[in-house]
């Protein structure tokens, strides 16, 4: 194949994926409703697993202790300082356990940033691209960058690095957390007092989410 007709061939198909993504953005279709369901749906999730990471969390470090914590870190200095937020838990059921159960089985480990990943499902900046889809695409940035580039198995070039740290920038994704992404966290975390793993006397927090 000739180099202009290689090139003709991708503007064809660029053009084509243009018409059918205007589409589905632009009509009452399935996928479409789709993605407002799921945007629905994840957003009762998150408030109620988070409602019962509250009280587990509030069980494991009491607010009377942490206030008190708190103004020793106020009197004394940073020599007290052991209370801070944080938005990764690691829950476990110790209450019902079978035969065939074995360790790993017992513990969960539960993200609430907007960054947290889940492997072999999506990773890093996955689950912000989809949530702030509609927001990405208003000031001009491609949500699809990711998807397209894995498409075309051709994910390590320029431009694809250039939009996915447009990407970044704009939800905050970076070590210091800014914007969108810290809003999010500020949103979803607690008050920790060092670090130790909490129990859930429960059926688990998984299984009692269904999730």
């Amino acid at each position: 194949m000739t180099t202009s007709k290689a090139r003709l061939n991708t503007d064809l198909r660029k053009k084509i994926g243009g018409l059918i993504l205007s589409h589905f953005e632009n009509e009452q279709t399935t996928e479409l409703e789709n993605f407002k369901s799921a945007k629905e749906d994840i957003n009762v999730a998150y408030d109620r697993a988070f409602k019962l990471a509250t009280k587990i969390v509030q069980r494991a470090y009491p607010k009377s202790d942490v206030a008190t914590l708190q103004a020793f870190k106020k009197k004394y200095g940073n020599a007290c300082d052991v209370v801070a937020k944080d938005s990764c838990f690691y829950f476990a059921n110790t209450e019902i356990k079978t035969d065939t159960q074995d360790d790993d089985d017992v513990a969960e480990h539960f993200n609430f940033k907007l960054d947290a990943s889940l492997t072999g499902r999506f990773n890093d900046e996955d689950f912000g691209i989809a949530y702030y889809r509609d927001e990405l695409k208003a000031v001009g940035i491609n949500p699809e960058i990711n998807i397209q580039q894995k498409a075309q198995e051709n994910r390590d070039n320029p431009h694809w690095t250039q939009e996915r740290d447009k990407i970044k920038k704009f939800l905050g994704l970076y070590q210091d957390e800014s914007g969108i992404s810290k809003e999010w966290k500020d949103k979803f975390s607690l008050d920790v007092i060092g670090t130790i793993l909490l129990i859930l006397i429960t059926l688990g927090l998984k299984a009692y989410l269904k999730i």
